[in-house]
């Protein structure tokens, strides 16, 4: 389990590993339900079924993030081999 926000030119910004992200604190997750949540777990994320969130990850360096063309994608790879990828634009 991993996220990582990729430059355009594909290189890594920013990468969490199954560590890291299992040691986020509580109030990084933000779950829209009361049930079917987000949870931190000892190799990650958890998720139930049907969970959405917004999960909050704080840059690690002092650097901009984005780069300078302002585009990048996250990166999110789950336990069992899937990628998915989401577009990130710098505001």
């Amino acid at each position: 389990m991993a996220a990582a926000l990729i430059s355009r030119d594909g290189s890594a910004l920013e990468l969490r590993d199954g560590t890291a992200l299992s040691h986020l604190p509580a109030s990084a997750i933000r779950n829209e339900f009361a049930y079917n949540g987000f949870t931190r777990g000892p190799y990650g994320l958890r998720a139930q079924m049907g969970a959405v969130a917004t999960i909050t990850l704080p840059a690690t360096s002092a650097a901009t993030i984005i780069g300078v063309d302002g585009a990048a994608k996250l990166e999110l790879h789950t336990v069992n081999g899937h990628v998915f990828n989401a577009a990130v634009r710098a505001e």
